[in-house]
């Protein structure tokens, strides 16, 4: 199919095409279209062509590229942009913009069956990062029915820390069999404790006079909004920062205050990104006055970046601020990065057993420096497909809309590791082994 040389062509496709092909209906003067795709499809392949001959299609933006690219596909809606430009100017001019939505169904549940069976998922076989231990869903033998593990569960001890061994357990017909299980009732279950859940009562009280700084990427930035949404009871504002944000106005009465530093600055060159101590510097020096006791709790984390040289780093940046009795919790890593999109490379397996070695070892460096942990990284690989929008298929959580002025955050996965941060946060003791 060829262009034409037409000038009123200009703002028109000439094609919109997706991989695997889905009939899209196209027309050159529709410019919205939807497509709905299947739980176990997580990319697709846009491409598109300009109907007018000194024009180009391009993706996501004015400045994307002009030829075919590959979106990762997160849970729910997926919004991808084609845009028209004219190139007859030294700088192009946008003509025209299509949208694309691409709506990625749920896991299928099994509603309204008798549940015999109650299996749990460790890690799943289309991801298998330790190679020694089973994969996919397995039947907890000792359990006969699903209400009796959920009274199970509640009769166990508190956790004393937040790294326990543990596994996504739920309710299914047949364990071999991940159609017939009911996703939506899911849940983190350690082997030999329980988190006990925090009320919002509770959370409130213990949450009075702190000051929350959160440190990281839009994973650990996605724990800060679930935290501020449960202290609230909803969230006021939200935004995709990736500088620094304040929470101070409004959060539980005006008795707790939260600020968010993004770390790393991935784009910009190597040698213009602010350092870890630098970065949490900025962020102190923007929060109302910090207290040196453990009024002042610090979470550090995010996809993949942590290392464990920079645990020390933290201490020694903390020290240098006056905050070296600051309460420090490290959120382990999460999965992410196993897709092809555009930007980068999937990490093959031989690469995520290596981050299951690495974040072991990051918890238990961690231990020693007498920081808290939340490990992440197991209950984001084992549901690693149950991913929301972002190229990096790293997000467990999305915000949306309550309201003209409320939002509310969504994820059952980032709910249940926020959970843990919160009885972490609320719970009385140090962290030790169990």
């Amino acid at each position: 199919m060829d262009c034409v040389q037409d000038p009123t062509a200009l703002p028109y496709l000439l094609l919109l095409r997706v991989a695997p092909e889905q009939s899209l209906a196209f027309h050159p003067n529709k410019t919205e279209y939807r497509i709905d795709v299947p739980y176990e499809q997580t990319t697709v392949e846009v491409r598109a062509k300009a109907l007018y001959c000194n024009a180009e299609a391009r993706l996501d933006d004015r400045l994307g590229p002009a030829r075919p690219v590959n979106y990762t596909l997160g849970l729910g809606f997926n919004r991808i942009s084609v845009v028209v430009v004219d190139i007859r100017h030294a700088e192009a001019r946008v003509a025209n913009a299509y949208v694309l939505s691409v709506f990625r169904r749920e896991r299928a549940s099994r509603h309204g069956t008798r549940y015999s069976a109650v299996c749990g998922l460790k890690q799943s076989c289309g991801q298998v990062i330790y190679p020694k231990e089973a994969c996919g869903l397995q039947a907890e033998d000792t359990e006969k029915t699903w209400s009796s593990v959920v009274l199970r569960m509640e009769s166990l001890d508190a956790c004393r820390s937040g790294y326990e061994d543990g596994r996504w357990l739920l309710p299914c017909a047949d364990c071999a069999n991940p159609d017939s299980c009911v996703w939506s009732m899911a849940r983190w279950a350690p082997f030999r404790c329980r988190y006990p859940a925090v009320s919002n009562a509770s959370l409130q009280s213990c949450l009075d006079g702190k000051k929350l700084l959160f440190l990281g990427d839009s994973t650990n930035r996605g724990v800060m909004y679930y935290v501020l949404m449960r202290l609230n009871g909803t969230l006021g504002e939200w935004h995709r920062s990736h500088g620094i944000a304040l929470h101070a106005q409004r959060l539980n009465g005006g008795r707790t205050a939260a600020g968010f530093a993004y770390y790393p600055h991935f784009w910009l060159p190597p040698n213009r990104r602010p350092t870890l101590a630098r970065t949490l510097a900025r962020l102190a020096d923007s929060m109302p006055p910090l207290d040196n006791s453990a009024s002042t709790v610090l979470v550090v984390g995010g996809v993949q970046w942590l290392n464990v040289k920079q645990l020390s780093s933290l201490t020694t940046a903390l020290k240098s601020l006056g905050l070296d009795k600051a309460k420090i919790i490290i959120k382990t890593f999460g999965s992410g990065f196993h897709l092809k999109a555009e930007g980068g490379q999937p990490m093959n397996l031989r690469s995520q057993e290596k981050l299951g070695r690495t974040n072991r070892e990051l918890v238990r460096r961690a231990v020693e420096l007498g920081m808290e942990v939340v490990d992440t990284f197991n209950m984001t690989s084992a549901r690693f497909m149950d991913f929301t929008q972002g190229s990096c298929a790293c997000h467990f959580h999305k915000v949306v809309s309550d309201s003209l002025t409320t939002y509310r955050v969504e994820g059952p996965v980032n709910q249940a590791y926020g959970d843990i941060l919160l009885s972490r946060l609320c719970q009385q003791g140090k962290a030790g082994p169990t």
